[in-house]
């Protein structure tokens, strides 16, 4: 899959526009949640919830 735009524009959407995600790709992320710290801080620890085929992921980043 090749991304169309600036490495500064998909930088900022997976930084800080994470929650974009569900709405535009609901069939692969079903969610984006925090676990510890705040949305824009260094730190933060996000929990994603993916779909891969027919199974459910989750991922801590």
């Amino acid at each position: 899959m090749c991304l169309k735009g600036t490495a500064e524009k998909h930088y900022k959407r997976w930084r800080s526009e994470h929650n974009l995600f569900p709405d535009a790709i609901g069939h692969h992320i079903q969610g984006v949640t925090v676990h510890d710290g705040d949305w824009d801080s260094h730190g933060t620890i996000k929990i994603w919830n993916y779909t891969r085929g027919s199974d459910l992921y989750s991922l801590s980043l």
